[in-house]
């Protein structure tokens, strides 16, 4: 998948009407763009492991040392509160024991103490090498002049499970579908076959399966790891989001330019054939050409009509008599 350029908050990635003013607010706000700078750093690592063909620009150093920084963060903050716990935990057995000689305490399992409580070392250890290993893929596709764009934003390893899931949910929404055709005026309908809900997998799986793939992990783990992956999955969701409505955009304005020639097509011949201006300037047209001394004075104050009256005489065979 391409992006064009890497989305922030101040592209105009939707120029529809928009009278709550949110669009707006989300560009021109330095707090919104600090917020979607942010979000970009949590998108980096679960990009990183549900990802795999990184452009160059899209996964590089920098971004690297961005996710590592973030998840050292919370790894820290999560064996900051484990000490914390472990110390309190102490405090109240050692309350307990002096209140009460016979008090011995639960024992806990080796698993949960020593690897669910470090649980954020190990996505910081996976993430460092996995993506080194990124890091090393885009090194050794330039050096074998097999580069990807530079801003591809990678292919999501979820798209097999997506290639499964779409036509589910597309059967599902069939009746749906078939419903609100029926609700279309006749004629306004297509003999064409009936549309499926869901056409394009890779942006099905970018923005769906991927942040509720995260927001399913998240839901059965617990602590900091669970907050970490509640707001990657809010992070990806928004991101993947913003780059189909940027995508999106430059699709609806060529198709917009092509409505738009068309209009203008049609609306110059209307105006070729009856348009009462028309006339009126096959009339100007005749008083210059029959009098050739104010032709250079036409010129000098109105350059673009000797233009105009070129085009008409080249379109004159369509003129209507």
């Amino acid at each position: 998948m391409i992006t064009p350029k890497p989305i922030t908050a101040a592209d105009n990635v939707d120029q529809s009407r928009d009278s709550s003013g949110l669009n707006r607010w989300t560009r021109s706000s330095p707090i919104i763009e600090f917020i979607m700078f942010i979000l970009g750093w949590f998108c980096i690592p679960v990009e990183v492991f549900l990802r795999k063909d990184f452009g160059q620009r899209w996964f590089n150093a920098i971004n690297f040392y961005a996710g590592f920084f973030l998840l050292l963060i919370f790894a820290s903050v999560q064996y900051a509160i484990d000490i914390i716990w472990e110390k309190i935990a102490e405090f109240v057995v050692y309350v307990a024991s002096s209140i009460n000689p016979l008090y011995t305490p639960a024992e806990e399992g080796w698993f949960s103490e020593h690897i669910l409580d470090r649980s954020m070392l190990f996505f910081l250890i996976a993430y460092t090498l996995m993506g080194s290993y990124h890091l090393f893929k885009v090194w050794w596709r330039n050096r074998t002049n097999m580069a990807l764009h530079s801003f591809d934003n990678g292919t999501s390893r979820l798209e097999p499970i997506a290639r499964y899931l779409i036509p589910i949910i597309n059967a599902i929404t069939v009746p749906v579908i078939w419903l609100y055709i029926r609700l279309i005026p006749k004629k306004q309908r297509t003999f064409a076959p009936q549309p499926e809900l869901i056409n394009d997998r890779t942006a099905f799986t970018n923005a769906i399966l991927e942040p509720l793939v995260l927001f399913i992990l998240a839901e059965e783990l617990t602590g900091i790891v669970s907050l970490w992956l509640i707001i990657s999955a809010i992070s990806l969701a928004i991101h993947a989001t913003w780059r189909e409505i940027a995508k999106l955009n430059k699709v609806l304005d060529f198709r917009d330019s092509v409505l738009d020639a068309k209009v203008m097509m049609d609306l110059r011949q209307q105006t070729l054939q009856s348009s009462p201006q028309n006339k009126m300037m096959q009339q100007v047209a005749s008083s210059i050409r029959e009098t050739p001394q104010i032709t250079a004075q036409m010129i000098d104050q109105y350059p673009d009509l000797m233009h105009i009256i070129e085009e008409m005489n080249r379109d004159k065979p369509h003129l209507s008599v």
